[in-house]
C-alpha cells in the first residue's frame, strides 16, 4: 500500500481484476488517465486525458485538518445506517462549521444514473407521497422543500454532479469540476454520494477508494456533510456481482474513516424480492400503479420496491443528520470495541466477518516486528494484529486501502502470532483459501505514518 503513481499500480495489478470498459447499459464514459499522485499536497484527481488538475491541492484538506480522534469507531454491520454517537454528531457540527453561510435547507447529489433517475427524490416536490409508518419525516421533508436554487428545492433540481454513467472520478474531473460547480451554484450544506457500480467496469477497486476518499475530504473541507451509500446488488452478470460486497467495503471504510455517515443500500436491498432491482438487474425498480409511477409511496407494497427504499431511507437519513447537525437528538449509545488491543500478546479478535478498520499509524507505539520471512522488505513502524479462528474451510480477503503515505503491507500467519509464522504476504490484497484452524492477519508500515482502511471479509 505503499505511495505510488497510478501507472504502477496499474503495473503490479496486486491480485486486482481490472477491466477495460464500462458497460453500455450503464452509460459508456471516457476513460481515466492513469496520472494520479497522492504525495502530501502535491496529490492530484484522476482527470481525463488531456485535463488539468480538477481540485488544487491547496482545496484538499491536510493531514492536520482530516480526523483523527475517534478513528477506531467501528460502523456496525447489523444497522442500515450509521449510528450518530455524541462524538460523532460533534464531528458534523464541526463540519458545518468550516462554512457557516452554507444553505442548511439544501443538499446537493452527487452519483451515477441511479442518482440522476428522475425516481429519485424528486417525487418528494409532488402530492403522491404517502409516509407510511414514518409520519415524523414530514418535518425534515418541509424543511427541505424550503431550501431554493434557482426557483427549484433539492428534491427536484437536476444536478450538475450526477449523469448517467458516471463514475466516482468524473466528478472531480475537468478545469471546472461539476462538483465545485454544483457546491457553487447550490450553497448546500450536505451532500448524498453514491458511486460504485460504473466503477466496477472500469475494475480497479484501490483506484475507486482513492476517488472516494478525494471527494468526501474535498466535501469537508468545505463545510459540507457527506452522507455515503453502498451501492446495489447486481443480478446482471455473475463476475461483476461477485465485486459488488468488495465496493461496499470500501465505500464503508472511506466513510468510517471519516466518520461521516453511511446509508447501507445494498443491506436493504437484499431483504427484497429480486433484491429491488429492474429487470436489466441493475438499476432499482419502482411501484408502479395503473395511475403511474409512485416512489414516493412508503406502505406495503410501495417497500417491495428498490427506489421507494432508497427515497424513505435518504429522507430518513437527511432526517436524522439534520438533527444530529443542529443538536437536536438525542446520540446513539457508542459503539462497542473490539475485544483486544492489536498486539500479539492481545491481537484483536475478528469473530465476525466481514470487518472494517482504520489505522492511523502516527497514534501507535513504535513496532516490535521489523522482518518477515515471507517478504524481502524490513518494517520497523507500527503493526496491528487480528485473529482469526476458523471453523471450517473459508476463503478469507484482506485488503488495505491507503489515504495518505501509508507504505504499509499486510500479512497472514498461521497458528502462532509471530512473524516466522508467516505463510502470506500482499502489498494490498491477500485473497486465499484457509483450512479450519487460528489465523493472525497483520498490517505492518516502513515508516509508521499515514493512515490505512483495512477490510477483511469471508469470500
Amino acid at each position: 500500500m505503499r505511495s505510488v503513481s497510478y501507472q504502477q499500480r496499474i503495473g503490479e495489478r496486486r491480485g486486482i481484476v481490472f477491466g477495460v470498459l464500462l458497460a453500455c447499459a450503464l452509460g459508456c464514459a471516457r476513460p481515466a488517465s492513469p496520472d494520479v499522485s497522492r504525495n502530501g499536497e502535491s496529490r492530484s484527481v484522476l482527470l481525463p486525458a488531456g485535463s488539468k488538475r480538477a481540485i488544487p491541492a491547496s482545496s484538499m484538506p491536510s493531514e492536520q485538518a482530516r480526523p483523527v480522534a475517534a478513528r477506531r469507531i467501528n460502523y456496525p454491520l447489523d444497522r442500515t445506517l450509521s449510528p450518530l454517537t455524541a462524538a460523532l454528531s460533534a464531528h458534523l457540527r464541526d463540519i458545518a462549521r468550516r462554512s457557516p453561510q452554507r444553505d442548511n435547507h439544501v443538499f446537493a447529489k452527487v452519483g451515477d444514473s441511479v442518482t440522476y433517475s428522475d425516481d429519485f427524490l424528486h417525487c418528494f416536490s409532488g402530492t403522491k407521497i404517502d409516509l407510511g409508518a414514518q409520519p415524523e419525516l414530514a418535518v425534515t421533508l418541509e424543511w427541505f422543500l424550503q431550501g431554493k436554487v434557482l426557483g427549484e428545492n433539492s428534491f427536484q433540481r437536476r444536478s450538475l454532479s450526477a449523469r448517467i454513467g458516471w463514475s466516482a472520478w468524473q466528478v472531480l474531473a475537468g478545469k471546472s469540476p461539476p462538483l465545485v460547480r454544483e457546491l457553487e451554484a447550490t450553497r448546500a450544506r450536505y451532500a448524498l454520494v453514491q458511486f460504485g457500480t460504473n466503477d466496477i467496469e472500469i475494475g480497479a477497486l484501490h483506484h475507486f477508494a482513492d476517488r472516494m476518499l478525494e471527494i468526501v475530504d474535498w466535501l469537508i473541507e468545505h463545510g459540507v456533510v457527506p452522507i455515503l451509500s453502498t451501492i446495489m446488488p447486481r443480478r446482471d452478470r455473475a463476475e461483476k456481482a461477485r465485486w459488488v460486497p468488495r465496493y461496499n467495503l470500501a465505500i464503508r471504510g472511506v466513510a468510517q474513516s471519516r466518520r461521516v455517515p453511511l446509508f447501507d443500500y445494498y443491506r436493504e436491498l437484499r431483504r427484497l424480492p429480486r433484491d429491488g432491482l429492474a429487470n436489466d438487474g441493475i438499476h432499482p425498480n419502482t411501484y408502479v400503479v395503473p395511475e403511474g409511477r409512485r416512489p414516493c409511496v412508503f406502505d406495503s407494497q410501495g417497500l417491495r420496491h428498490g427506489f421507494n427504499v432508497r427515497n424513505l431511507w435518504t429522507l430518513r437519513a437527511l432526517h436524522e443528520v439534520r438533527r444530529a447537525v443542529g443538536g437536536m437528538r438525542t446520540p446513539d449509545a457508542p459503539v462497542p470495541a473490539l475485544r483486544g488491543q492489536g498486539t500479539a500478546e492481545a491481537p484483536y479478535e475478528l469473530r465476525r466477518r466481514p470487518g472494517v478498520f482504520v489505522h492511523h499509524f502516527a497514534e501507535l507505539p513504535s513496532g516490535r516486528w521489523s522482518t518477515y520471512p515471507c517478504s524481502k522488505r524490513r518494517y520497523p513502524g507500527p503493526e496491528i494484529i487480528y485473529r482469526m479462528d476458523l471453523s471450517k474451510p473459508t476463503r478469507i480477503l484482506v485488503m488495505g486501502f491507503d489515504s495518505s503515505e501509508a507504505k504499509a503491507d499486510l500479512f497472514l500467519l498461521r497458528e502462532r502470532p509471530v512473524p516466522e509464522a508467516c505463510v502470506r504476504s500482499g502489498s494490498r490484497v491477500i485473497d486465499v483459501a484457509l483450512e479450519p484452524g487460528t489465523y493472525y492477519a497483520v498490517l505492518d508500515t516502513e515508516e509508521g505514518r499515514g493512515e490505512t482502511i483495512l477490510t477483511v471479509s469471508e469470500e
